[in-house]
């Protein structure tokens, strides 16, 4: 009975420890597109030096936030066409050009620490 009771103790609080990304950081900002902002969709961070991408949903008044945007030069994306099926009057359509890292031509330097007030104005 002592040796299942020390193996009872020994084990408990044990768990997983919280996942801790290597050269991530915090971002936050907004998303407007013609002047006003996107209420919903995602942007997508894709590392310009690492094979790595990272989604964050735009959250209602165009804010969108992450504690794992990739350190350093990113490309980023944007696309709003999941929501026209999944919350149709929170979709609005945006040039596909925003959807391709190659063509979006927007991009995000993420330093250590916390980045935050990050605004990218799309056009049409």
């Amino acid at each position: 009975i002592q040796v299942v009771c020390c193996l009872m103790l020994l084990c408990s609080g044990c768990g997983h420890p919280k996942q801790v990304l290597n050269n991530t950081a915090y971002l936050s900002g907004t998303i407007t597109f013609d002047g006003k902002p996107l209420p919903a969709g995602t942007i997508v961070l894709h590392s310009a030096e690492r094979s790595m991408a990272t989604p964050v949903l735009i959250r209602p008044g165009g804010v969108f936030s992450t504690d794992r945007a990739p350190i350093g030069k990113n490309l980023v994306t944007v696309d709003t066409r999941s929501v026209k099926f999944g919350n149709p009057p929170s979709y609005v359509p945006i040039p596909d050009k925003y959807i391709e890292a190659e063509t979006s031509k927007l991009t995000v330097d993420v330093e250590p620490g916390s980045n935050e007030g990050i605004n990218f104005a799309l056009a049409k």
